[in-house]
């Protein structure tokens, strides 16, 4: 057989060029493989740190919209603080119209859930009501707040620089301030980008919770609210214990004792300048050294409060000239005949009838009257009695309290007997029309139906009534900011 002989050069070239092409395209992965690689490496160094300097964006920021949120706090103090002012005003006022017998007129101003308790006379749950309305409100109240103040305009808006020799910086690009549902947190996205130069980007959003702030601490004050049991609490000498005073006067405690003397005046004169002690007497008469003759005159009271309930109701003052210096709280009827060149004196008193012309100077006289109107301010029945409110003068009335119609009533004020003198006040609670009663007058006639204001004005202590009714009091709302950073908004 024929053997044909094939060579084997041609083949060893071939493999030579595969090999050749091989590494050629092996090394062209590896280069592109690198060059990705380091693209790479650019890029995700680029986006960190934009992202750093976002971050250091959103602290700057934060810092600075937790200073203004808490800045527009104090701004909105005084809206909650009006708010409370209007409902004391509309709950005394309801309160005064309740006790005399008048049609309400703030019904449409309470809260509509609250009304009910207005009309079935529940007082009490009425305020809760009413303040727990309010507190519900503050939030969406505040969160509006925030809208209005437009936070974005009061942030530094220019772009703040990292790393200058990077073009490295962050910026603010919105606020807004978002509170899903009337009862959730409220909540303040802060977004920040961060800047490489111009062409990357990395944004972020500080979501800043502040919560649902309260403006209203949970400390209640009394509001001092007229009824017959605080008339009644008003002539109760407070702190009473039953103790009687002891001799000297200076070896007493503060607080209320008896004096079971005869030399009232005396003792008063020896009880030390600082002392809190307040004087109780059944009998003044007794305690002035005189079983007949009650007169008021020439006396000094140290301003040393006398807490009096006559033995028959009935105090016969006599005659009170000069004066001085005296506080008087009378739990009965007082009469009285004249009243010249006084000063210094407080005197407060179910009931007032002056037999003789009386002329107060820097004298405070009022009349809480008694249960089921039967008090009485009376000055004419006797003669041609003038009753004269003189300088640095008041006459306070407790309408609630006193009789002006019928047989027996008081003295009508708009009688040709009755005038002022200087700057003398006459102050009446509450507000009603009568035509005994004289118009309202600028910084002479003056009603209010604010019980504890016409307490206040009249300098008719409060320490010992015991506020049936509760409002609570303002404070900043304090708010205690947890943030969180959205990587991805």
């Amino acid at each position: 057989m024929k053997k044909i002989l094939l060579s084997d050069q041609g083949y060893a070239l071939l493999i030579t060029l595969l090999l050749v092409v091989f590494f050629l395209v092996l090394s062209s992965m590896f280069i592109s493989t690198s060059l990705t690689h380091n693209k790479q490496e650019q890029t995700v160094d680029n986006s960190n740190q934009t992202t750093v300097a976002a971050e250091m964006g959103i602290q700057y920021y934060s810092k600075n919209v937790e200073n203004l949120v808490e800045l527009e706090a104090k701004n909105f103090i005084p809206t909650v603080q009006a708010q409370i002012n209007e409902i004391k005003s509309i709950f005394n006022i309801s309160l005064a119209q309740y006790y005399g017998g008048r049609t309400y007129t703030e019904t449409l101003k309470f809260d509509a859930a609250c009304r009910p308790l207005l009309h079935s006379s529940d007082f009490v749950e009425l305020l809760d009501c009413e303040i727990n309305k309010l507190k519900e409100k503050q939030p969406s109240q505040f969160k509006q707040k925030l809208d209005n103040a437009n936070l974005i305009s009061k942030v530094n808006l220019t772009e703040r620089k990292v790393d200058d020799g990077k073009n490295l910086k962050y910026k603010i690009a919105s606020i807004q301030v978002v509170q899903p549902t009337v009862n959730s947190d409220i909540i303040v996205h802060i977004n920040v980008e961060g800047l490489l130069g111009t062409q990357i980007t990395k944004k972020l959003r500080s979501e800043l919770n502040i919560g649902t702030p309260d403006f209203l601490t949970i400390t209640k004050t009394p509001i001092i609210s007229y009824s017959d049991g605080a008339v009644s609490d008003i002539f109760e000498p407070p702190n009473d214990n039953g103790t009687i005073c002891v001799t000297p006067a200076s070896s007493n405690p503060s607080g209320t004792c008896t004096y079971t003397g005869n030399n009232l005046e005396a003792y008063l004169a020896s009880i030390p300048a600082d002392s809190e002690i307040i004087i109780k007497v059944t009998d003044y008469c007794s305690a002035t050294g005189s079983n007949t003759n009650c007169n008021f005159s020439n006396f000094d009271g140290q301003t040393v409060p006398i807490y009096i309930k006559p033995p028959n109701g009935v105090l016969d003052a006599g005659n009170a000239n000069q004066l001085i210096d005296s506080i008087f709280y009378i739990d009965g009827f007082f009469e009285l005949n004249n009243m010249n060149q006084s000063s210094g004196n407080t005197i407060i008193t179910r009931s007032l009838e002056m037999h003789n012309g009386v002329n107060l100077t820097d004298t405070t006289i009022v009349v809480m009257g008694n249960t089921g109107k039967t008090g009485l301010v009376k000055w004419k029945d006797e003669g041609n009695n003038n009753l004269i409110i003189g300088q640095n003068s008041k006459m306070c009335v407790n309408l609630n309290a006193i009789k002006l119609d019928g047989t027996d009533s008081s003295t009508s004020f708009k009688d040709n007997s009755f005038s002022f003198s200087g700057n003398g006040k006459l102050i009446y609670y509450p507000r009603m029309t009568h035509t005994k009663l004289l118009p309202e007058t600028p910084n002479q006639v003056i009603y209010t139906d604010d019980f504890e204001d016409f307490l206040r004005q009249c300098s008719v202590s409060m320490v010992n009534i015991n506020g049936e009714y509760q409002m609570e009091s303002v404070e900043n709302g304090d708010f205690n900011f947890d943030t969180f950073v959205n990587y991805n908004p």
